[in-house]
């Protein structure tokens, strides 16, 4: 049984809100599920990231010149506006 931190009413294990008062019951912390973070950093940081890792695997490691990878920028950017 979930007791409510606000009224101590003893709700069932299924309930997320509390039946006589309505305020939300606090998850246990097995059940808490902790938000997605890697090092503080969010998904467009992890794109940007990505973006650059991807970038340097080309150019150094393939031996990809740097104005090949310019080249399809234009490529990307009418995909991105025929989307919309």
């Amino acid at each position: 049984m979930k007791i409510c931190t606000y009224c101590q009413v003893d709700n069932p294990d299924s309930a997320n809100y509390c039946m006589a008062c309505g305020n939300e019951l606090d998850l246990p912390e097995a059940e808490a599920k902790p938000g997605f973070r890697f090092a503080g950093l969010n998904v467009f940081g992890l794109s940007i990231v990505g973006s650059i890792a991807l970038s340097l695997i080309l150019i150094f490691i393939f031996r990809i010149p740097v104005f090949f990878l310019a080249a399809f920028l234009p490529l990307l950017w009418s995909g991105s506006k025929r989307e919309k």
